[in-house]
């Protein structure tokens, strides 16, 4: 998967689970998006939507503070680059 389809799919799946616009620029901590709990469900939505399952040591702040960060993440886990 190329990096900017997976930015497109984290926006799209962001932007129904918070029920909010989101863009590809969007600071979710630093815009006030997410908290512990909807981040929770933010990857439970986006593990679903990519077929995988993010392992815990993934699971930093850094790895989720824009859609382009989150991108990186799956495409990462998806052997992509």
């Amino acid at each position: 998967m190329q990096l900017d389809d997976a930015i497109a799919r984290v926006v799209e799946v962001a932007a129904k689970q918070l029920e909010v616009p989101v863009a590809a620029e969007t600071a979710f901590v630093a815009d006030g998006l997410l908290d512990s709990l909807s981040l929770v469900n933010l990857i439970a939505a986006l593990d679903q939507a990519f077929g995988v399952t993010t392992p815990n040591e993934e699971l930093r702040a850094e790895h989720f503070e824009t859609p382009a960060t989150i991108a990186q993440l799956y495409v990462r886990q998806l052997g992509g680059q």
